[in-house]
């Protein structure tokens, strides 16, 4: 595992980035621990690390039909989706801020010629309000999102499969020889599934996200923040 170069050094051997969203550009996964515990803590649940890493990792949709199911609670996934979306919409659309250097790094990629890609299991209309009022999304030609790629009944179901990043990079049109394209998050799980399909992998430490940094070890770059020249 190495210190991550600057965008610069980098296009020298990556054609395309591929981020995720929620803990990786944006710093916004603890508006999901507060959403969780206040769906939970409503119903007299608590939330657990189980819990928090299954649905760090899967759609809104499968999400919530994994939540009615364990707590068995008398709601459509719908209900359950729209309670989630209605604590966090005014989180995303005016409060959620960028990782420290994300803008900057982004930004010095596009100069470099590096294409930008973005795959998230965040759902599309916060995520598109996350880049729109963080000044990020002109840099992004399409944003993919786990929901999309679930209607696919050929591909995998959550962000822990390396389909999902196959899929992802063709959707963004970054796709190139998985080598040239160097994939940034903050689960462990999802970068191992990126690494197995053959893509460079950049943990971006989170501390709902990652917890352990020590989580990223397998990782061909990790950042505490993005580097910025």
């Amino acid at each position: 595992m190495a210190s991550l170069p600057s965008a610069a050094e980098l296009a020298k051997r990556y054609t395309g980035f591929l981020f995720d969203l929620d803990g990786t550009l944006l710093d916004s996964m603890n508006a999901w621990v507060k959403a969780d515990e206040s769906f939970l803590g409503s119903r007299g649940f608590e939330v657990t690390p189980d819990y928090t890493e299954f649905v760090k990792t899967n759609s809104a949709e499968r999400s919530a039909v994994y939540t009615i199911e364990r707590f068995n609670l008398d709601m459509k996934p719908d209900e359950v989706i729209a309670e989630w979306l209605d604590f966090v919409k005014e989180e995303y659309a005016h409060k959620i801020s960028l990782k420290e250097g994300a803008a900057e790094f982004l930004r010095q990629a596009a100069e470099a010629g590096i294409r930008l890609g973005a795959a998230t299991a965040l759902d599309e209309g916060n995520a598109l309000s996350a880049l729109k009022n963080n000044g990020i999304f002109d840099y992004f030609g399409k944003v993919y999102t786990l929901s999309e790629h679930d209607k696919d009944p050929d591909t995998g179901s959550n962000k822990t499969k390396p389909d999902f990043y196959h899929a992802a990079v063709k959707a963004c049109g970054i796709e190139d020889e998985p080598s040239k394209i160097l994939v940034f998050d903050d689960v462990p799980d999802a970068l191992k599934a990126a690494k197995k399909a053959g893509f460079g992998v950049c943990g971006v430490y989170d501390k709902v996200g990652t917890g352990d940094i020590a989580k990223l070890d397998f990782c061909d770059y990790s950042i505490l923040s993005f580097p910025i020249s």
